[in-house]
Parts: C-alpha cells; sequence; structure tokens
C-alpha cells in the first residue's frame, strides 16, 4: 500500500517570528528557512523490507530446500514493499516541491517587506 504524503501549510507567522526572521536574513540572505526532511527516515520501513527481499533472492539462489522457502517469503515481502516504495516516492517528491515552494515564497515575502503589516498584506493576496 502506498502512502500519500501532502504538504499542509502552516499557520501564519506571528510578529515576533518575522522579526527574528527578517533579523537572520539581514546577517545571512543564504539561511534556508525550509525545515530538513530525512529522506532515510520517512523510508526506514520500505528500504528495510526491500533489503530483505534482496536477502531473500539471495536465500532463493541458494537451492537450499528451507532457506528457498524463506527466501521466496522474503522476496515477496521485498518486491511488494519494492512497488509500494516506488508509488510513495512520487507523492512524496510533490510533498518536497510544494514544501520548498512554501519556505521560499516565505523567505521572499519577509525579505521583500518592510514591517510585518506589509508582510501580512502581501501574504493576504495570495489567498
Amino acid at each position: 500500500m502506498a502512502t500519500i504524503y501532502m504538504f499542509i501549510k502552516p499557520l501564519e507567522i506571528e510578529e515576533y517570528q518575522y522579526d527574528n526572521l527578517k533579523e537572520l536574513l539581514l546577517r545571512n540572505s543564504n539561511i534556508n528557512l525550509n525545515p530538513q526532511d530525512s529522506f532515510i527516515q520517512t523510508f526506514k520501513n520500505e528500504l528495510i523490507l526491500i533489503a530483505l527481499g534482496f536477502i531473500g533472492i539471495g536465500f532463493i539462489l541458494t537451492k537450499i530446500g528451507w532457506l528457498v522457502t524463506i527466501g521466496q517469503i522474503a522476496a515477496f515481502l521485498g518486491g511488494w514493499s519494492l512497488l509500494s516504495f516506488i508509488r510513495s516516492i512520487f507523492s512524496y517528491l510533490n510533498y518536497l516541491n510544494d514544501k520548498s515552494s512554501y519556505y521560499n515564497q516565505l523567505k521572499m515575502d519577509i525579505r521583500d517587506t518592510d514591517s510585518y503589516k506589509d508582510f501580512c498584506y502581501k501574504r493576504i493576496s495570495y489567498s
């Protein structure tokens, strides 16, 4: 079963957050506001099962009766996980793109405004 990933926009930042981020951006315009996601952590279970599938293929190749049976089960689980992983990865990539777009726009809006009030007006105009 594939997992569907969706980016849900956080609540708008408050004035003190705007002021802090504005100060950070003035000191370092290259700062990244986008919280990092861990690909490995997100897909840990799928990756473990896919690796188990490859081990299962190795067991099948031994042609030893009970190892073949265990290998078939492991290969089935790995194959199923691989299909799920492939379907999930596209959703995850869309999620990352939407998240990145949001935080890039947030950064530009903070950088391009002079006050929290201007920032709020700018953000409302997107809605």
